[in-house]
């Protein structure tokens, strides 16, 4: 496992991020959570994934979420913690949400969405990269525009062009 304390003041160095990275760490099994994770379930709370994301960053939690923390219905989706048998199912949760003007939006955005299969995880959590147990399968940078300008630029000065798609869910 790599020294993820050292990575996160390497980061800050060149950065100077006003929140922590967050590392995302996919489970198999709620028994896979750390021992000091928070569930909003125990607070008898649901909240979207980006709330639990922002609880990490701002306050340095490590926050855990299965299906039955989630209540943002198209999150729980696209983490795969949910199966829908239609891309309508989809479109129809997104549209309670509001994500979209119209419905040919939501059912451009839910046709190009990638899943994780169905029943592969049962949970995620995200920490502070620093507090992370296990290996991240996904770090999370808050930064602005020119902080996302270094971070492009490193990328590129290692590996070439980097090439990203952007949508806004958790």
């Amino acid at each position: 496992m790599a020294d993820y304390q050292n990575l996160e003041e390497r980061l800050n160095s060149f950065l100077r991020l006003q929140t922590y990275p967050v590392g995302v760490k996919l489970v198999k099994s709620e028994r896979e959570f750390p021992e000091r994770v928070r569930r909003p379930k125990a607070m008898n709370m649901r909240l979207a994934t980006c709330q639990g994301i922002s609880l990490a960053r701002r306050n340095g939690w490590i926050v855990g979420f299965t299906a039955d923390d989630i209540a943002c219905l198209p999150s729980s989706i696209l983490y795969g913690f949910l199966k829908v048998n239609r891309v309508e199912d989809l479109v129809e949760a997104m549209e309670a949400m509001g994500y979209r003007e119209s419905r040919e939006g939501y059912v451009e955005m839910a046709s190009t969405l990638k899943t994780l299969t169905p029943g592969e995880y049962k949970g995620v959590y995200f920490a502070p990269l620093r507090r992370m147990d296990k290996d991240p399968d996904v770090v999370l940078i808050y930064c602005n525009p020119a902080q996302v300008t270094r971070l492009i630029q490193a990328a590129n000065y290692k590996s070439g062009i980097v090439e990203s798609e952007l949508l806004g869910l958790a």
